[in-house]
């Protein structure tokens, strides 16, 4: 059996498949400590739910032209992850930077996020377009085709096979 758990969602599967998705809230894996999700305190949805959260640092470091834009510098450090923003003048974080890994091989590095493409859905700003570098190069880009709130869906699709 294994767990997968996100900033807002948490997925169960065992080996007969995907069990069940639900919304998290306050919730965190078994046996993991506040310290240890150090991947959820840089994720920046995690960021923006937990905003008022006294735990969550934030400090200006200053002004830093991203492609050609004027931004804002925040350090941000939240359970134990720290991360530098840059926010453009309408508010995007453009780009993100931290101490992690290389997503596919696992390897330490200095990870920079490249956001871009922004569209507003449903009144939030949706960056479609993001690409991963590690130590400069280029490892992931993810762009969204679509992107809806709160979508109408089957939750039968949610159910074990079987069931």
């Amino acid at each position: 059996d294994g767990v997968l758990q996100r900033a807002d969602h948490r997925a169960e599967c065992d080996d007969d498949g995907l069990g069940v998705l639900d919304p998290v809230t306050a919730h965190q894996p078994a046996g993991v400590a506040p310290e240890d999700l150090g991947e959820f305190g840089r994720d920046l949805r995690f960021i923006v739910r937990y905003a008022d959260d006294p735990a969550l640092e934030a400090a200006s470091s200053g002004k830093e032209d991203v492609d050609g834009k004027s931004c804002d510098v925040v350090d941000v450090k939240f359970r134990g992850a720290a991360s530098r923003l840059w926010v453009d003048g309408a508010g995007h974080v453009v780009r993100q930077s931290f101490d992690g890994e290389n997503p596919l091989t696992k390897v330490p590095g200095k990870i920079v996020v490249h956001y871009s493409d922004f569209r507003t859905v449903d009144s939030r700003a949706v960056p479609y377009k993001q690409v991963v570098q590690v130590d400069g190069s280029d490892v992931v880009t993810s762009t969204l085709e679509s992107f809806e709130v709160n979508p109408a869906f089957d939750e039968s699709l949610f159910k074990k096979p079987g069931a």
